[in-house]
């Protein structure tokens, strides 16, 4: 590769085409003179910037020609400052060991593609006309705050995998398409002004682990859709439901239930009366899901959401008041519908205490003659099976001990009747609840 110590400024006063080229000194390019010299397009191939690549203006007005910069595998050794400029930028297989700056410009072309980016990048207050981002990876922090994306501009992020993504006070005003993201830690649309039209489309990766945080947006404001995509980490605490359009979409689904991002950030907040708050709009929000598929007859997810409605409801109240919601009964006895077999465990638990109570109520001797005729010792194992024996020993060693048990009993012995009324009831509910959970997975 040949190397020049000349000024990257001088340099272009003679060519528009460098390859192969290490550039020693300072390279820094002055739109105005770009402007004069009327290139429409300047090209860097394979080459290496040892000090910052920096292009400056302060007034954008004053660029009357927008230049067109092409980098293909390029290594800036320090990054890139670009600031106050209109331009039209091409980065294809780019390493830029610093951060890059390219804020308060305007870009009637952005491209990146095919690049690998350590270090943060900021677009802060700039506007983009058209942006293409494609099978790029951002391992630092990407910032778009009060960037304006203009009417009529087309900006699409494609197999691009994002650490950080910041939009605060950013405007969209058309059309921005996330095709195939995956997020890793924060992809924050939470403060952004104005979005007319943001689509996530094939996300598809379960294997996201960060958070798409779609909170405080408002109907009228901002419209978001999510079509053929993953979307079990997104946030959309404090926002209108009316904001949002899921189409074909995946959810994530933890241990049981598809579930919203919002779940883990809640778990993080140590004040109850906070997570009381958050929970309430959490069951809010899950609400208008089960009616959004009920409206579509979609029964799995239909279910999904009600559940989870369920699930947040007797989570806002604190022990033991939670107990006294039938949320909390329907959840502990049947799994919120889902398990057909949690209550036939209970019909199977009720029936066996009920059958001790039963049995005890026949008993009317003291404790003295229980220990005669019952002692595990005196029961003839011919006469009797296993179970039997084991019942008596247990309840002859209880007695001994116990024997004003016995009293008690006997006395309130009427109350076995009532008790005998409500295990019916209650058998016959678990039996409903059995029922609709198989009628539930078949129709589902």
């Amino acid at each position: 590769m040949e190397e020049i110590d000349d000024t990257l400024e001088h340099q272009i006063l003679y060519s528009n085409n460098f390859e192969n080229i290490i550039f020693n000194n300072e390279c820094k390019l002055s739109a105005k003179k770009l402007n004069q010299k009327q290139y429409g397009k300047i090209i860097f191939s394979n080459c290496t910037f040892i000090n910052e690549f920096i292009i400056d203006e302060e007034n954008i007005r004053l660029n009357l020609i927008k230049p067109k910069l092409h980098f293909s595998k390029c290594i800036f050794k320090k990054g890139i400052i670009i600031s106050g400029v209109s331009i039209s930028i091409f980065l294809n297989e780019i390493t830029s060991i610093f951060h890059m700056k390219m804020e308060k410009c305007r870009f009637d072309n952005l491209e990146i593609k095919n690049s690998e980016h350590n270090e943060s990048i900021s677009f802060s207050k700039s506007t983009i006309v058209n942006a293409l981002i494609e099978n790029v990876e951002f391992n630092n922090e990407l910032n778009f705050s009060n960037t304006q994306f203009e009417n009529h501009s087309k900006a699409y992020f494609k197999n691009v995998i994002f650490n950080s993504v910041l939009f605060s006070d950013a405007i969209i005003s058309d059309k921005v398409e996330f095709n195939n993201i995956k997020v890793k830690e924060l992809f924050d649309l939470s403060e952004i002004k104005r979005c007319k039209d943001i689509i996530f489309l094939n996300n598809t990766n379960k294997n996201n682990n960060g958070i798409i945080k779609l909170n405080n947006l408002k109907a009228g404001m901002h419209t978001i859709k999510f079509k053929d995509t993953y979307v079990g980490n997104i946030s959309i605490l404090d926002s209108d439901f009316e904001v949002f359009t899921f189409e074909n979409v995946i959810w994530c689904k933890k241990i049981i239930f598809f579930k919203l991002k919002d779940e883990e950030y809640i778990k993080q907040s140590k004040n109850f009366n906070e997570k009381i708050i958050l929970r309430n709009k959490l069951e809010y929000k899950y609400r208008q899901l089960k009616k959004k598929y009920k409206v579509e007859e979609n029964h799995l997810l239909l279910n999904h959401f009600h559940a989870n409605e369920l699930r947040m409801n007797y989570l806002q109240y604190r022990w033991p008041r939670r107990i006294f919601t039938w949320s909390f009964w329907y959840r502990w006895t049947s799994f919120f519908g889902f398990s057909c077999l949690l209550p036939l465990l209970w019909i199977l638990i009720i029936i066996l205490f009920f059958s001790i109570i039963t049995h005890c109520k026949l008993i009317t001797l003291n404790s003295d003659n229980i220990s005669e005729q019952f002692l595990f010792s005196d029961v003839d194992p011919v006469k009797y099976n296993f179970g039997f024996i084991i019942k008596y020993y247990f309840l002859n060693s209880f007695f001994i001990k116990f024997p004003f048990v016995i009293n008690i009993i006997n006395l309130y012995g009427f109350i076995i009747a009532i008790i005998s009324k409500i295990v019916a009831v209650i058998t016959t509910i678990l039996l409903v609840f059995s029922g609709l959970a198989i009628r539930r997975k078949y129709k589902a």
